[in-house]
């Protein structure tokens, strides 16, 4: 075997031969190696028997030779006061240290010798108040605990007690070729490369050699772990490398600047890792100091480890982390060592803090002390106006890191270190842990267990100037004070659930993406309900919720009525029943129930063992992969129940028992599909029959229906928030199985991320409420769903096309002229190209497609001809023009690209190509493409048809540092002439400019406060007998409109997003404003506005204006931001007089 597996080592070991060994000899007999036999007068250990101040058999062993294992020998076995000898056949070899008993406490003050549900923490070894109890094959209760003191000395532990506690060595010999786990009969369950029952000879020696190469020692374990933790990081992390100590022989491999984790950085950082070597000394608290003041940018430009430091901080918000891990307790910091940013000692920090942060003895320059000063020091201020802005404190903040400012967030890994605190994975939450005692203040009672390490007193943490044992504490301490995480890790399972989960932490984070619902825009008392989604990243979990707003303001009232999570969480053995359904043609409703066995011969292949090989857990080596009983239940079946919500098998990644990943929640997070709310019907239709239907479904209850990202459209009970039933579209299926994925933190997937659109239409002779919805970036097709009656619905059609994109926009449901046929509209969507870029997936171009609302046939496909397979054209949004609401009959489809272009459709049209005609090409004054990403607002101005649009993206990663000038355009459709160009080009439209500035004195209170800032505008005449519009520039380039206008009697409402010039992905902030324009001439709203034509929202980023009609007759627009608030404001509306209670989409031409 290679001495190093994760080196190019030309040195090896053959195990079989030359596997170390020490021997204990007769130290009255001369040993001569030379001789044959010369070991008949040596024994080896069996058990950690030796060395013995007692004879074994009149004899005393206490001569040490170093020898190999092979051949045959005498090893010791027994206990302290009875050793006997055993010969066996010897080689490679291990030792085991199984469980002597069970206790009923953390502190292992009541234990016994059997395993109960009571008696359910096992403890290895104790410490007894006497020798006689640590041998007593029970010690009574109290006589024994968990860790040394003054009180507990004498140690407790397998062979010296009377228990039945196992210390064994295990040797791997080819006489033996059965090896069950010790002390039972069967395997381990993290041994999957055994075939059989227990493992063969040849598969023990193969797992013994993979543990030489990997993990014989804690720089090789360290080494291994870690690089398998970091491998599922990709370039989406930053991340750097600095050794604790830097060696002189081999500079630059100690120190690594934070970097995109892309495959070049990668690259070096894995061999920076590789490279490392454990040095003399353990300066822990040098290495965090550094670490804190590389933050700091006190480092910037200098040389670490002979490599030019670069700022490791990019953006304001930028979340800071630092792992320290260790296999030594620290030594005692030089002086200037541990400093402060301006190089000064670091004292007592922590001795004024509250628990459990506090250190009740007030120590200095201890490693916590270096944790807390890092943490609540400010490490960047006083930015220069010319610099980047790293200084505004804009940290995202949670409960356990609260801090806005810029700081370090320390989390520490202990490798094989115990202090005198008791240690375990949930010491955080645990009430009868050590430092829960800390953490509340308890009174210490050492006899009892409680803060064994002081007599008297309140408990703290413990002094770390003079012993080992509470530098181990100093280093839980420290990441306590850092509020991360501490981990004490023994082995590499220990290690990998350690850094995963501290990975894992640096990731998590809450967001909200979707508009919030309204129960109808006329409010009234019992319809004045509110719909809200969160989702969790990381975790990836969501909710949606309900809320009443208030009558009299449009507030949202902070009261949650219900929960869809906690509902569908009460009771997990509720998956069974679930009202799960597929799409099924042949059924007359529709449905088929989504089990097992209701699936296709091909649809059960999705979740085969085959299909669904690249889910995390399946690996074929490693400490997180599953056991072969896990794997047997990990498809068919098992998997569908999952998805279902089955919770039995699930388990977190270190679990390999379990074969599915452990969700917080079953509800999938709920990222950008807006709920849709169906009660009685709305419209005004004319059509026959239509006011008889809208009569009979008056009281029809009310219904929330959202896609999630747990691959299913749900439909929640409005008043109740019980799950009624749920669909999951055939397009997911494929996909589906990646839900179980135990590494999912990392590996999200989209699924049903659209938002459905619903209407009543009348098809098959008869009035009916349907649902139609896309995937966004979960798949390329659509659905539709019959929702007349909410507790028996029933499928339409799926539609899906080899040339569809990413179904991303709001389909339109309308009627056709002349037929009278309902049909569904909707484009291609964005990249309709296959990801290899070969044609057969698509041309890139724009479609618009048509379909019968019916059966989703298709009934014509219209392209623009504009787009290539390398620049696709990105048609996704689109509105339909309606000139009479009564009977919802589509004159003209109108549609925005990403290229700029603006697009009319005459889809009542014979002509085969459905005439598109470019309207308009939007470009900035430098003439660069302005996207079109947010669907047309559609009204009319003295008879003229206008075309509001406002431009910019935001769909991905690579948008938020794009930075151009960005427009709000009014334009007239020109009927039969010609498209007008580029809008600023075209002296026909008329410029308005935007001013910022704060509330003119004599606004309205509802439009602005004094000291408000506030956006202004022009009010330049605009004739459109003779113009052809108007466009307004945003006043900053930050600024993007990528969510739906609204035309609301006279007034358009836009909202804008302002990214802050340093966002990126950590930070996605920055300001959010609320456009109320005249939508006659794009200038202030006349006589109510005071030239004001914009407020702000706040300081994150804004969704869609959603508008609503209060009972007194004020208007309000509802926005909700990403920091997880919502917003109402009270927009100037155009028309004085009382609204009619209709639905907005009859406001506004449409």
């Amino acid at each position: 075997m290679p001495t190093d597996g994760l080196k190019d080592s030309s040195g090896g070991k053959n195990l079989l031969t030359s596997f170390a060994d020490k021997l204990w000899c007769d130290n009255s007999v001369t040993i001569d190696k030379t001789k044959p036999n010369w070991d008949k007068d040596c024994i080896r250990n069996g058990n950690y028997l030796l060395p013995s101040s007692k004879p074994i058999n009149g004899k005393y062993y206490s001569t040490v030779i170093l020898d190999y294992s092979n051949g045959k020998g005498k090893v010791a076995v027994g206990t302290p006061d009875n050793i006997q000898l055993e010969n066996r056949d010897l080689g490679p070899h291990y030792y085991l240290f199984l469980p002597l008993e069970y206790c009923d406490n953390r502190a292992f003050t009541n234990c016994q010798p059997e395993q109960t549900g009571v008696f359910k923490y096992p403890a290895k070894i104790r410490w007894c108040k006497s020798d006689s109890d640590a041998k007593a094959v029970m010690p009574a209760a109290n006589a024994c605990q968990a860790t040394q003191s003054s009180s507990f000395p004498h140690i407790r532990y397998p062979i010296k007690a009377a228990g039945k506690g196992l210390m064994i060595r295990q040797d791997i010999v080819p006489s033996t070729n059965s090896y069950p786990y010790p002390g039972t009969d069967k395997k381990a369950l993290t041994r999957t490369d055994c075939a059989g029952e227990t493992c063969s000879y040849q598969e023990e020696m193969t797992n013994f050699a993979n543990w030489w190469a990997y993990y014989r020692n804690r720089i090789q374990l360290m080494q291994t772990v870690v690089s398998r933790a970091f491998s599922v990081l990709d370039d989406r992390f930053r991340v750097g490398y600095m050794t604790i100590a830097f060696d002189p022989t081999t500079p630059t491999d100690g120190f690594m600047n934070l970097s995109d984790f892309t495959s070049g950085n990668r690259a070096i950082w894995y061999q920076k890792l590789f490279k490392a070597r454990p040095h003399a000394g353990t300066p822990l608290h040098a290495a965090l100091a550094r670490a804190g003041r590389l933050y700091g940018g006190k480092l910037n430009n200098s040389s670490l480890d002979g490599v030019q430091v670069s700022d490791p901080v990019q953006f304001s918000c930028q979340r800071n982390y630092a792992i320290l891990a260790t296999d030594g307790v620290w030594s005692a910091p030089k002086p200037n060592e541990a400093v402060k940013l301006d190089g000064s000692d670091i004292g007592d920090e922590d001795g004024d803090l509250d628990p459990p942060q506090k250190d009740g003895l007030k120590l200095s320059k201890m490693l916590a002390d270096v944790a807390a000063y890092y943490y609540k020091t400010d490490l960047r201020t006083g930015c220069a106006s010319s610099a980047a802005n790293v200084c505004d404190n804009n940290v995202p903040t949670s409960p356990s890191d609260p801090a806005s400012h810029q700081h370090m967030t320390t989390s520490t890994i202990g490798l094989g270190l115990s202090g005198l605190l008791r240690y375990t994975t949930d010491y955080e939450t645990a009430a009868d842990s050590d430092f829960q005692f800390i953490k509340n203040g308890v009174v210490a009672n050492p006899s009892n267990g409680i803060c064994s390490w002081q007599l008297s007193g309140v408990c703290t943490w413990p002094s770390s100037q003079n012993s080992a044992l509470s530098r181990v504490d100093d280093l839980w301490h420290a990441a306590v004070n850092g509020h991360g995480k501490y981990f004490s890790a023994y082995d590499s399972n220990d290690l990998s659930d350690a850094l995963n989960k501290t990975l894992a932490a640096v990731i998590d984070r809450i967001g909200d993406a979707a508009a919030v619902t309204i129960s109808n825009p006329n409010l009234a008392a019992g319809d004045n309900y509110a719909f809200s989604s969160v989702f969790t990243n990381n975790i990836w979990n969501g909710d949606i919720y309900q809320q009443l707003l208030d009558l009299n303001t449009g507030e949202v009232k902070p009261t949650k009525s219900w929960s869809a999570a906690t509902k569908l969480d009460a009771n997990p053995q509720a998956y069974a029943n679930r009202k799960i359904y597929l799409f099924n043609a042949g059924a007359a409703n529709g449905l088929r129930q989504f089990d097992w066995n209701n699936l296709s011969n091909q649809e059960k292949s999705y979740f085969s063992l085959a299909w669904i090989g690249s889910l995390s857990q399946l690996c074929s080596s490693g400490t997180n992969c599953l056991s072969s009983a896990a794997k047997a239940n990990v498809e068919g079946a098992n998997l569908i129940n999952f998805l279902r919500g089955h919770r039995a098998l699930e388990g977190i990644q270190s679990d390999i028992s379990m074969p599915f990943r452990k969700r917080s929640s079953i509800l999938g997070d709920i990222v950008n599909s807006e709920a849709a709310y169906i009660k009685a019907p709305l419209y005004a239709y004319a059509d026959s029959g239509y006011a008889a239907f809208k009569q009979a479904k008056s009281t029809r209850a009310g219904m929330v229906y959202v896609g999630a990202n747990d691959g299913m459209l749900h439909a929640f009970d409005a008043l109740s928030g019980e799950e009624k039933w749920a669909y999951v579209p055939s397009m997911v299926l494929p996909n589906l199985y990646k839900l179980a994925d135990k590494n999912y933190s990392t590996k999200h997937v989209y699924f049903v991320d659209g938002t459905p659109v619903q209407a009543d239409v009348y098809i098959g002779g008869e009035w009916r409420t349907i649902l139609v919805g896309g995937l966004n970036a979960g798949g390329r097709g659509y659905y539709a769903l019959d929702v007349t009656d909410p507790d028996a619905p029933k499928a339409l059609w799926e539609f899906t096309n080899k040339e569809l994109g990413y179904s991303f926009g709001k389909p339109e449901i309308t009627k056709l002229a002349g037929s009278g046929t309902w049909v569904v509209l909707f484009a291609f969507g964005y990249n309709n190209v296959d990801s290899n870029g070969s044609s057969s997936q698509g041309d890139g171009k724009g479609h618009l497609f048509v379909v019968k609302a019916m059966d989703g046939s298709l009934v014509r496909k219209i392209s623009t001809e504009v787009g290539t397979i390398d620049t696709p054209s990105g048609l996704a949004q689109i509105r339909a023009w309606v000139d009479d609401a009564t009977n919802n009959t589509a004159k003209y489809v109108y549609g925005g690209d990403l290229l700029g272009n603006l697009w009319r459709f005459d889809i009542n049209n014979d002509a085969a190509t459905g005439n598109p005609k470019l309207l308009a090409t939007l470009k900035d004054a430098q003439g660069k493409a302005q996207p079109i990403t947010s669907k047309p607002e559609l009204g009319q101005v003295e008879g003229y048809p206008m075309v509001y649009v406002g431009t910019g993206r935001y769909l991905g990663i690579s948008d938020i540092s794009e930075f151009n000038q960005q427009t709000l355009y009014g334009i007239k459709d020109p009927g039969t002439g010609g498209g007008y160009g580029i809008p600023r080009n075209n002296a026909a439209f008329v410029r308005q400019t935007i001013s910022i500035g704060t509330c003119p004195t004599g606004s309205l209170a509802s439009i602005c406060s004094a000291g408000e800032t506030v956006r202004t505008g022009t009010a330049n005449a605009v004739d459109l007998a003779n113009a052809a519009g108007w466009y307004m520039d945003l006043p900053t380039t930050n600024e993007r409109v990528s969510t739906d206008p609204q035309l609301v009697l006279g007034t358009l409402l836009f909202t804008a997003n302002s990214l802050d010039s340093g966002s990126n992905v950590c930070s996605l902030g920055g300001q959010s404003y609320l456009y109320f324009l005249d939508y006659r001439s794009g200038g202030p709203v006349p006589n109510y506005s005071n030239g004001v034509i914009g407020s702000t929202l706040g300081s994150s980023l804004s969704t869609r204006a959603v508008a609503a009609v209060l009972p007194s007759g004020k208007i309000t627009a509802t926005e909700r931001l990403s920091d997880n608030t919502t917003v109402v404001k009270t927009p100037p509306i155009g028309s004085a007089s009382i609204p009619r209670r209709v639905s907005w989409r009859e406001v506004g031409g449409r």
